[in-house]
């Protein structure tokens, strides 16, 4: 990590760093559907950096993977709940630091059956670790095309609000992340009618790529 500009700062991110938990995401084809009442599991080995800035001055990369998965219920068709889980582990430049977050979602499928679908998904996380405690708002869209029978690639766009704070043992500082607008996509190879595995980029909100899988229960 490089240094920040004042001690101030620095104080802040090491307090940041060391109790952190579930920053990391990953957004799948949105388009995907399991069926009206039938479960699905998606899960994800994520590898990223995201900038992150303080209210007090500052800013850093906060490198870090996380082994996350959602499961989702379909609803009406085109729907999907989501509930999610992830443990995650940031590199503070000594030992790694280990935690876990929660999160709740919906998106919902347009034009599903035709060569181009589309998607729209929201999604909530609160995360509550030691001193620090804060909440993430994602919403977005994506699309997706199938290349070949077993190969469909897809992508989207999203806007990112994360807020919260941090106890520094001064006092609490607020902090949230340094870009809002971010865009991802990938492709996902179907093994059979229940099982496919995948590769996911991201960029400008954050940089790195996550390796999926998605199965149909």
């Amino acid at each position: 990590m490089r240094l920040f500009a004042s001690a101030t700062a620095a104080i802040l991110a090491l307090t940041f760093a060391a109790a952190t938990p579930a920053l990391a995401e990953f957004y799948g084809d949105v388009t995907r559907t399991f069926g009206d009442g039938k479960l699905g599991v998606e899960g994800a080995y994520t590898n990223l950096s995201r900038p992150v800035e303080f209210d007090g001055g500052g800013s850093d990369d906060l490198d870090y993977t996380e082994l996350s998965a959602v499961i989702s219920r379909g609803v009406g068709g085109q729907g999907q709940l989501m509930g999610r889980l992830g443990t995650v582990s940031i590199d503070t430049g000594g030992a790694d630091e280990d935690g876990f977050g929660l999160g709740v979602g919906y998106r919902h499928t347009f034009g599903a059956g035709t060569d181009l679908p589309k998607g729209a998904f929201a999604r909530f996380a609160l995360v509550n670790a030691g001193d620090i405690q804060f909440t993430q708002i994602d919403v977005g869209f994506g699309v997706s095309h199938a290349l070949e029978k077993n190969l469909r690639v897809y992508g989207g766009g999203l806007v990112s609000q994360l807020s919260g704070d941090v106890d520094t043992g001064f006092g609490k500082a607020d902090f949230s992340e340094k870009h809002e607008i971010g865009l991802f996509g990938g492709g996902i190879f179907q093994l059979d009618q229940s099982l496919g595995i995948g590769f996911e980029i991201h960029a400008l909100f954050e940089n790195g790529f996550v390796l999926l899988l998605e199965m149909a229960l």
